[in-house]
Formats: structure tokens, C-alpha cells, sequence
């Protein structure tokens, strides 16, 4: 609910520009200023509205601007009852699918009515290009105004008759001001309450038939009305339907056909600028229905000006009749009761009469407010400026309906104002909460200002013995790096070293090893002479016993025979063997685990590069076929 005390309503026609002031009261809203101003095409419209208000002394600064019917994309949708998002999205979909014009290019806005179908939600859907609305708002702010709203003249014409058709408390329900007025029983009534709960069950079915099938009664409490706006480029028409304290959009409709096609007309058959066609039009011209034309002659009425305007409002009748035909055609569809007429075509001369002898519907024309609702503080005629009320009405937070095409960031500013008092509040409230805190922090700092000071000393030490603790550790940590380097080293040669003491315990005594070749894959080359086959056979089982060292068992070959004889020891061999070795390439047995530098548990011994002769530092690369030793 905006907490608007004033507010314009501007509405921008094709010749002219009209403006209403209305304020707040306690019995509703006052109309306090009007003012109606010609413009001219290609005039600076800006302009056009300053003079207006700076003529006329408005003093509000908010203002709702409305956009022609023809315009804007409206229509009334139904669709399922469902979540919000969901609703949400049908209803861009329909958007996409229905608006006649990029939807890139859009502002879309929309309003859901419950109209207490178990099954359907009614929804009114307005779209309009986005550079219109930018339009509007350059006015807006070249005029020094603040606006609130955009909105279609056809809904503004209906919150005015809405407001003015409804008891004020059912009105503020219906918007959502105050809970609808509750019924009291009487005291006769509780006295008898007793006695009635018995036929209450069957009076709520009653109810509920009624409810689904309406009745006699009910129906002729219900009132449906057609108000139209004859403007000068466009009709505006709506429906309206009262009943039991509520109203409801029926049909919205804006038809460009307004008054500027005879002016025009005027302008073409009789060769005379458009600004003398209107005044020609406006002073010298009637509709002709049966039996006036002898009242047009004793008028002085121009015969081809009141023919024109004539063949106008036959048009205007058949499009009325279209639009109650169709309404009448809904599911929930009524017959009109009536027909009201405002705006400045409607006070022509016989086009009332004209109009309710075409449709036999009673039509009048709209002149003054009819609801204390609505109270007005001049004397001009109302019913000019019922669609200029209805857009301030929207302003002051009185619009029934509600599609509102101003940009996102202008109504963030504008909800703001809704709610001053509370964000003043708010607002105080973070100061105050600042403050306090800052209270709170000022105390904690000083107080940390004071252990500092008094803790100064013993802060050095500590600051002084991390120092050493940091130098220290770098200190061990260059150790350990030198220890890792030197055991990297020394690791394989450790590995060959114990390899050859396990030979040599290995080796029989009358077995003379020749040559020995080892190899950084992990296998050595063995050759060794002997006369004793006995000795060759307990060599080969000694070494396949060295499970720890051997993998298989080792088969010797005999390389040839020594020309060298010896009488104690018989013929001597030679004998060539190749001895596969375990551990060599990964090297993660247990037995074989060190404790590197600066850790606190064994670790497995890193892994043996298999195309190098050792770890770093070992000595030159070798290939896998070239002997280490």
C-alpha cells in the first residue's frame, strides 16, 4: 500500500493533455485540482504538462501517466489452479505466445483474481513495448515529477467505477485494506441458535446449491455495467460486475476509433486545418437519430458535420454491441444493465439517446461523482477526467486492478516510499545498533591496548625464541638433506658389498671364481673354474639355498677345457653362470629398511632407478647390460 497523501493522474491524449489532483481523506479520496490542456502534434509535450502545473498551482509531485488502450497488449486469461511459480510460468508462456511484438522488447506485467473457482484462476496480462514506458518516464522526469505507475487507460477506468460502485469498508477488502465485514447475530437470533442446529446441515446444502446455481434474488442483486471512454484517438470500454459487496473486471477492450477520424475527415473535405475541424466538430455538429433532424435544422447544426458523427456513433453502437454480445457469451457471463459514457466525446449532442435506441440498454452519461466514496472540490464536469482519477487512484493505492509497467529500479524506489515510517525506523535502529557496538569495541580495543603493553616483554621473548627455533630447524633440515644425499650414495654399494660376502661364504674351497660382472638390473655374471663336478653341483645348491639373495636356481655352463694339467687335482674347467637377484630393482624388504635422517620410524629404502647404477651421487649412469664392478 503506497502512503501517498496527494497524487496526479496524467493523461497524455492525442489532443490534448489532462491532469487530476487527488487526496486522501478519511471518507476516501477528494479530487482537489483539474486541469485540461490542448497540444498540438509534434508539440513538446513536457512542456505542455509543466504549464498545466505551474498554471493550475498542483502541488503534488507524484503522478501515475497511463498509456493509450491500443498500445498495450491486455487480455484476461484463465487458467488451472497451482503453485506460484507455476502460475508464473504459463503465464510468460502465454506471453510469448500471444503478445504481437518481440517479447525481448517487452514489459509484462500481470494480475491473478480468485474468483472462488475450485479449478480456474483469472488473469489479467498487459504487455507493452519497452521504449513507450522510457518515453513516459523522460517526460516524467523533464516535468520534475516523481512517477509511480504506468498503467493502460482501460484500468483506469475501471478503478474509478470500482471505487464509486462499492460501499468504502467492502471496497478496502476487496484491495486488501481492512478483512471483509463480518455479519453479527443478533440476540434474538442466539436464543433460538439451539433450535436451528438441526437445519443447519441443510441450509449450508442449500447455500452451496444457490452458490452453484444462482438464484432469482441473487441475480437481480448482481449489476453489470459497460463504461466507455470516447477520447480522441481511442474508446475505451470495460465491464464491470457488482455484486455482494465486490466487483469484478469483466472485459477490458480499447478501440483506436476516437473522434480524430471525423476531425480528420472534416480536415480533408472541407480543406481546413485540423484545430478548426475539432472546433467545427465540437460547435456545429450532432448525432442524428429519428425524428432530430428537425432539432438539428432549429439548432443551426451543420448537416455534413452531423452526418460524419452520425455514421461515427453507428459504429461505436455496433461495437458495443459486440462487446456485450461476446461478454454475454462467457461461461460466466451476464447481460449489461447499462451502459455509462465519459470522456470528452461523451457529452456530444443526442449521442445518448442515439446509443440507447441502437442497443436498447439504458445509457447515460457520466457527469459528477455518485459515491461519497469520491468527493470533489470543483466545479468541472467529472466525467472529462473519470480515467485521470482512476491513474491517481492507482497512485494513492486504490486501484482495484493493478498492471504496472514502470521499470524495475523505479519501483524499488517507489515501494521504498511505501514504507517511510518503518524504514526511518529501521534505520534508527542500525545507528543505534552501530552505536553500541562501537561503544563495545572501543572498550575491547583498549583493553587489548593494555595487554599489549604490559605483555610487551615477555612478547620479544617469545617472538626472539621462535626466531632461534625457526634458524634451528632450517639448520637440521640442511643436515638432512647432506644425510640423504650421502646414504642415496652409499646405498647400492652397501647392497653389492653384502651381495659379495654372501658369495664368498658360498664358494667351495676347490672353486676359484675367474671373473665377476654385476649388472643395475638386479642379475650378476659368474665365472669360475673347478676339476671337481662335485664342487661345480654343491656351488650351484649353496647359492639356490640363498633364497634371501637368489631367485631360482642358478645353472652354470661350461665355458672349455684348461690345457693345464695337474696330477694332484685332476682336468680343471671353466664354468660361466647367471644369477638372477632379488631386491635389487625395488629393494623394500624388511631387513633392509633405514631410518633416514629426522624421521622417528623405519622407512622403506626408495626405490632403485633401474636404468642407473645407484642413487644420486653413485657415480655415472650405466646402462642394465654394463657391469657395475
Amino acid at each position: 500500500m503506497i502512503k501517498i497523501a496527494k497524487c496526479l493522474g496524467i493523461d497524455l491524449g492525442a489532443t490534448s493533455v489532462k491532469i487530476a489532483q487527488v487526496e486522501r481523506v478519511s471518507t476516501g479520496v477528494k479530487v482537489s485540482k483539474l486541469a485540461w490542456g490542448a497540444r498540438s502534434e509534434g508539440e513538446d509535450t513536457a512542456a505542455v504538462i509543466r504549464n498545466l502545473i505551474k498554471a493550475n498551482g498542483f502541488s503534488a509531485k507524484h503522478a501515475v501517466f497511463s498509456l493509450y488502450g491500443h498500445q498495450v497488449f491486455l487480455r484476461v486469461l484463465t487458467i488451472p489452479r497451482s503453485t506460484e511459480d507455476r502460475i508464473r510460468r504459463i503465464v510468460m508462456y502465454e506471453a510469448k505466445q500471444q503478445i504481437p511484438f518481440p517479447y525481448e522488447e517487452a514489459v509484462v506485467d500481470y494480475q491473478i483474481f480468485d474468483t472462488g473457482d475450485p479449478g480456474e484462476l483469472y488473469v489479467m496480462l498487459g504487455a507493452v513495448r519497452r521504449s513507450t514506458v522510457n518515453d513516459l518516464i523522460t517526460i516524467a522526469e523533464r516535468c520534475g515529477l516523481s512517477p509511480v505507475g504506468v498503467t493502460v487507460s482501460t484500468v483506469a477506468l475501471f478503478n474509478y467505477y470500482a471505487l464509486e460502485g462499492l460501499p468504502l469498508k467492502d471496497f478496502e477488502a476487496e484491495i486488501g485494506l481492512h478483512a471483509a465485514p463480518s455479519r453479527k447475530r443478533s440476540s434474538l437470533s442466539k436464543m433460538f441458535s439451539k433450535k436451528r442446529n438441526a437445519a443447519a446441515a441443510a441450509a449450508a446444502e442449500v447455500l452451496a446449491q444457490e452458490e452453484e446455481n444462482p438464484s432469482f434474488d441473487s441475480m437481480m442483486n448482481e449489476r453489470v455495467v459497460c463504461q466507455v471512454n470516447l477520447g480522441a484517438s481511442s474508446i475505451d470500454m470495460v465491464i464491470s460486475r457488482f455484486s455482494d459487496g465486490r466487483c469484478r473486471v469483466g472485459f477490458p477492450r480499447s478501440i483506436p476509433e476516437g473522434l480524430f477520424l471525423v476531425d480528420h475527415q472534416l480536415e480533408k473535405q472541407l480543406g481546413m486545418p485540423l484545430q478548426q475541424a475539432i472546433e467545427l466538430r465540437t460547435q456545429q455538429g450532432m448525432v442524428l437519430s429519428t425524428g432530430s433532424e428537425t432539432m438539428a435544422q432549429d439548432l443551426d447544426k451543420n448537416q455534413q458535420v452531423s452526418e460524419l458523427l452520425t455514421r461515427w456513433a453507428d459504429r461505436l453502437a455496433i461495437n458495443l454491441r459486440k462487446t456485450c454480445d461476446y461478454y454475454m457469451s462467457l461461461p460466466d457471463g451476464s447481460p449489461v444493465d447499462e451502459v455509462v459514457l465519459s470522456g470528452g466525446g461523451a457529452s456530444l449532442l443526442n449521442l445518448t439517446e442515439y446509443l440507447e435506441e441502437r442497443l436498447g440498454i439504458p445509457v447515460r452519461l457520466k457527469t459528477e461523482s455518485e459515491s461519497p466514496n469520491i468527493t470533489a472540490a470543483v466545479a468541472e464536469n467529472l466525467g472529462v477526467y473519470v480515467e485521470c482519477i482512476g491513474l491517481a487512484l492507482d497512485g494513492l493505492g486504490f486501484g482495484r486492478v493493478r498492471i504496472d509497467f514502470l521499470p524495475t529500479d523505479l519501483q524499488s524506489l517507489r515501494d521504498f516510499s511505501r514504507h517511510k515510517i518503518e524504514a526511518t525506523a529501521i534505520v534508527a535502529l542500525l545507528i543505534a545498533v552501530l552505536g553500541v557496538g562501537a561503544m563495545v569495541g572501543n572498550n575491547q580495543t583498549q583493553a587489548r591496548r593494555l595487554w599489549l603493553n604490559r605483555e610487551q616483554s615477555n612478547i620479544v621473548n617469545i617472538r626472539n625464541i621462535k626466531q632461534q627455533l625457526d634458524a634451528a630447524r632450517g639448520d637440521r633440515q640442511k643436515v638432512s638433506d647432506h644425510l640423504s644425499s650421502v646414504v642415496g650414495g652409499l646405498q647400492d654399494r652397501m647392497y653389492w658389498l653384502d651381495f659379495l660376502t654372501f658369495l664368498t661364504n658360498a664358494t667351495p674351497s676347490d672353486v676359484t671364481v675367474t671373473k665377476l660382472e654385476l649388472f643395475a638390473d638386479g642379475h650378476a655374471l659368474v665365472e669360475f673354474n673347478t676339476s671337481s663336478l662335485e664342487s661345480r653341483n654343491v656351488f650351484e645348491s649353496a647359492l639356490a639355498a640363498g633364497k634371501e639373495w637368489v631367485l631360482g636356481r642358478p645353472v652354470s655352463q661350461e665355458k672349455f677345457v684348461s690345457a693345464n694339467l695337474s696330477a694332484q687335482s685332476g682336468v680343471s674347467k671353466n664354468y660361466a653362470m647367471n644369477i638372477t637377484l632379488k631386491h635389487k630393482t625395488t629393494r623394500l624388504k624388511d631387513a633392509r629398511e633405514t631410518l633416514l635422517p629426522g624421521l622417528l620410524a623405519p622407512t622403506a629404502t626408495p626405490e632403485a632407478a633401474a636404468n642407473s647404477g645407484g642413487a644420486a651421487g653413485a657415480g655415472p649412469m650405466m646402462g642394465a647390460d654394463q657391469p657395475l664392478f
